[in-house]
Formats: structure tokens, sequence, C-alpha cells
């Protein structure tokens, strides 16, 4: 996914589209699992925070600033 598909995806998730999410999390997923994994050392945990993790950014969306860099933003 790239910088423009990443802001679109944005851009549906504040538009109330799971597609946008989704998109996300198919591109994404094991990329949190391994930063949050490197964190916390356990696999349950691991997997634990990484659901929570795009929960939060469904609520959080309007923080992202469009074209500033998604995969640093997700990892923070």
């Amino acid at each position: 996914m790239n910088e423009q598909q990443f802001d679109q995806a944005i851009q549906s998730i504040l538009n109330g589209d799971k597609s946008g999410l989704q998109q996300i999390y198919e591109n994404y997923a094991s990329y949190i699992y391994q930063v949050v994994l490197g964190i916390v050392k356990r696999k349950e945990d691991a997997e634990d925070i990484g659901g929570d993790f795009f929960i939060k950014l469904w609520q959080t969306a309007d923080k992202y600033k469009a074209g500033s860099g998604h995969k640093g933003y997700l990892a923070t």
C-alpha cells in the first residue's frame, strides 16, 4: 500500500466506510503484530494489542496528517 492508497483508506474511514479499515488491516496486520511483539515479547499480548490497535485507528483516523509517512504513523 503506497502513501496515496493509505490516505484514501483513511478518508474512507473518516466517511464511515469500513472498507478503508479493512484495506489497512489486510496490508498492515502482520506489520503491526511484529512491531507490538517486539515491544511486549508475548504472542498472546501482541495479538490482543494488535486487534485493539485497529479499533483505535478507526476512532482516531482524524488525527492522521495525509502524506506524513503512514508506516511511521502506524508504528507510533
